[in-house]
């Protein structure tokens, strides 16, 4: 009996956690507004806290986006900025601006809020680049509303960083 409920609740759980990893694994690139084009996932990982989280997700753009936003800039992203699947009031955004970024924001911290990102081989590649664009001048942010999220787009380098923190 014992044996049985306790492969029910691990059965459980990892069907649990399966759909959690599923719905941020194989969706968050919805949470990216259309102006972005076809984007490539090249690392997404999260990690979960009692009440709070973080996540990180890095796309690459396609090369013609890229070109585009280096020569039209703000222009080429205009009002588009809302996600391409908006569920959530948390994952509307504000305008788009130029960086370098305000540095009360929550990007930072979602690069390093827990131990399992800041060991994560890929993203340990990428934290530089990410910090850089953040107070660098050639890249553009929108914030979520509720100040939690960003969206950093870094044309140079083919790349668009999704961190949350919150």
């Amino acid at each position: 009996m014992q044996k049985a409920l306790f492969i029910s609740l691990l059965f459980g759980t990892m069907l649990i956690l399966g759909s959690i990893w599923y719905s941020f694994n194989g969706q968050e690139f919805k949470r990216l507004p259309l102006v972005l084009g076809e984007v490539q996932l090249l690392v997404s990982e999260q990690s979960d806290g009692f009440r709070e989280g973080c996540a990180v997700s890095i796309y690459e753009l396609s090369p013609a986006v890229a070109q585009k936003l280096m020569s039209e800039g703000l222009q080429y992203l205009g009002n588009d900025n809302v996600p391409r699947s908006a569920e959530r009031e948390d994952t509307t955004y504000s305008a788009w601006a130029k960086t370098p970024a305000p540095s009360h924001n929550y990007a930072e911290k979602a690069l390093t809020c827990s131990e399992r990102l800041r060991k994560h081989p890929e993203l340990q590649k990428m934290t530089a680049k990410i910090a850089e664009a953040l107070q660098g001048e050639h890249g553009f942010f929108i914030l979520t509303k509720n100040g939690e999220g960003m969206i950093l787009v870094m044309p140079t380098e083919r790349l668009v960083a999704f961190l949350y923190y919150g």
